[in-house]
């Protein structure tokens, strides 16, 4: 092998690793749907655990399933999360980092004043410090927000109460909840085993194929 094509078959192995690795991390992806809830159900201030994720909220946290509705404001065909008067933290459950893809909002259950939109800030916390925020304009009916590359290595994000519901009296004025269904994230772009073999394999090869290409040189040189 000469050293322009040894060169030109590095290039490959490497842009093959690279989409190996790349398929490693994608293998993990997950998405919860709370489709495992069947009723109407109500708590505060508890955890819960839906498709791998663990959810805190400060205050008030429903379920609505297509089976029993409720009071929830728009049709729904799969059972959703709706949030009130509060934040909601969502970590994995085994504490380990992951990269949220995107998320389907709304508002949720009882009267909203009259407004047709709302808006919420979801706020991701690094694994290694630091956070990045997105702010989304929620109205009725679920819509699906994406997050950006930078949306990797977190190792919690929050899901703001509706920036209304901040200023309301939770007795007397109308309430609005944020509704949440369909939380796409992928776990730390890791290689699986079988990667990992297929990088030393490659590299294995790389090293010997090099040594024979130095021989071939020192003998033509001879």
């Amino acid at each position: 092998m000469t050293i322009g094509l040894f060169r030109h078959w590095v290039a490959g192995m490497v842009l093959a690793l690279a989409a190996s690795v790349a398929g490693g991390g994608q293998a993990n992806a997950a998405v919860v749907t709370f489709n495992e809830v069947h009723a109407f159900e109500c708590s505060f201030n508890t955890s819960m655990n839906h498709g791998g994720m663990t959810f805190s909220s400060t205050w008030s946290t429903c379920y609505y399933a297509p089976e029993d509705p409720a009071d929830f404001p728009t049709p729904i065909t799969s059972s959703v999360m709706a949030v009130g008067y509060g934040d909601l933290l969502m970590t994995r459950d085994d504490s380990s980092a992951f990269t949220l893809n995107s998320v389907d909002l709304a508002f949720g259950p009882f009267e909203h004043g009259g407004l047709l939109t709302d808006t919420t800030t979801v706020t991701g916390f690094f694994a290694g410090g630091g956070s990045i925020s997105s702010q989304f304009t929620v109205g009725y009916g679920f819509q699906t927000f994406n997050f950006g590359p930078a949306w990797t290595n977190l190792a919690s994000v929050t899901f703001g109460a509706l920036e209304t519901n901040r200023t309301l009296d939770i007795f007397t004025d109308n309430s609005q909840y944020l509704g949440l269904d369909n939380i796409t994230y992928d776990g730390a772009a890791v290689p699986e085993p079988g990667v990992w073999a297929m990088m030393l394999l490659g590299f294995g090869g790389m090293g010997a194929l090099l040594r024979r290409s130095r021989r071939q040189i020192r003998a033509a040189a001879a």
